[in-house]
């Protein structure tokens, strides 16, 4: 890739002087923005009054829900729009103006009934597009890291998958009810199973877990089941079924679990917490495999050790968070092209170029200058 480009293929300078040339910047859009959600906002408000008022006219409320869906497309995209002012989060910031956009479009169109007797698929457009894109954006997000690297292409691959699968549902009436309900439980199915596929992935490539691969083999073999079972309507739960879902379960919580920051004296924590799972799902096996035999004090006893294991997971995930360490990016200095840093007179937080930028908020100039650490020379011997 060529020195000072980013993945838009558009150099960082480039896009800098461009903007510079034609008198718009970052901050000048965002300004746009905040103005679009204030007059949305504000008529929203006398809109919605005249309603109340003039009771009875769809088209006041209809006027109401415009700018409501407005005030809130804009204030995503307000939010969104910093993600596009660096190259490592241009990706998902356009993915989730994609999605703004065109959620925005269908609530225009259902609230001025241009779908006429298309509204209920399109409105479960709406939400089946939001459910499996707001995933694939936050695997967009993480494709970079090197513990991510196998996870987040799964990821991006299975939320398609389960959107083709549930849109095949929604708009294939001529399957028959029966059968777009079997293609909606696939969809469900698929994201369930390739959620735990994606959990046992987590730091794939930069460890020595190899029994991670045991609870991918489970995850993925329990999909086929699950399906078959769903398209002949077996509605009996096997229990061979039930061991290798909850293998999945357990090796992808003890994955997740093993990668939390520790200090040695909270270790036992971390090997508790793996130890209730891992009785939970055998507890869960043991009731299935013996049925009817004790089912019923088996279920109580994986009840009561799911309990620990949720309020131990709670637990390590506040102390990974306390302990968590920043992610370092591999990155030479003239490689580096802006820094995000907070503006010292009005603490506003945005990205400048090196060299010479301004706050966007109250104009401060500031001089941005990065060199490496200086080694220090070891002491003659």
């Amino acid at each position: 890739m060529p020195e000072g480009r980013d993945d838009s293929g558009l150099g960082l300078h480039d896009r800098i002087e461009d903007s510079q040339a034609t008198g718009a910047s970052p901050g000048t859009y965002r300004k746009a923005l905040l103005r679009v959600v204030l007059w949305a906002l504000g008529l929203a408000a006398c809109f919605g009054a005249a309603g109340i008022i003039f009771a009875g006219h769809d088209t006041l409320w209809r006027i109401v829900g415009t700018c409501g869906a407005t005030a809130a497309g804009a204030l995503v995209l307000l939010a969104a729009s910093r993600q596009l002012d660096q190259g490592a989060t241009w990706v998902p910031g356009l993915m989730v103006i994609s999605l703004t956009v065109a959620e925005y479009l269908a609530a225009l169109g259902l609230i001025w009934r241009f779908f006429t007797h298309a509204e209920e698929p399109v409105g479960m457009t709406m939400v089946f597009v939001a459910f499996t894109s707001v995933p694939a954006i936050g695997f967009a997000s993480v494709v970079r890291r090197p513990e991510a690297k196998l996870l987040a292409p799964v990821g991006l691959l299975a939320s398609s998958m389960v959107l083709v699968l549930v849109m095949v549902g929604t708009w294939g009436g001529w399957l028959g009810k029966v059968r777009a309900e079997h293609w909606y439980e696939v969809g469900l199915s698929l994201a369930i199973f390739s959620s735990m596929v994606v959990v046992c992935l987590v730091g794939a490539g930069t460890d020595r877990r190899q029994w991670r691969w045991l609870g991918v083999a489970a995850a993925a073999a329990a999909f086929p089941i699950s399906t078959y079972a769903i398209i002949k309507e077996i509605h009996q739960t096997s229990a061979f079924f039930v061991c290798i879902v909850s293998a999945a379960a357990v090796v992808g919580h003890t994955n997740v679990m093993v990668r939390c920051p520790l200090k040695p004296a909270q270790r036992w924590l971390l090997w508790g917490t793996v130890g209730a799972g891992i009785v939970t799902g055998a507890f869960a096996d043991l009731a299935s495999i013996t049925r009817p035999w004790q089912e019923e004090m088996l279920g109580r006893l994986a009840g009561a050790a799911a309990i620990i294991t949720g309020c131990g997971t709670l637990a390590l995930l506040v102390l990974a968070k306390i302990h968590q360490r920043p992610v370092l990016v591999p990155v030479t200095v003239a490689e580096v092209r802006e820094i995000t840093l907070v503006c010292p007179r009005c603490r506003a937080k945005g990205t400048l170029p090196i060299g010479s930028g301004k706050c966007e908020t109250c104009g401060l100039i500031i001089q941005v200058r990065v060199q490496e650490r200086e080694l220090e020379e070891p002491d003659a011997l």
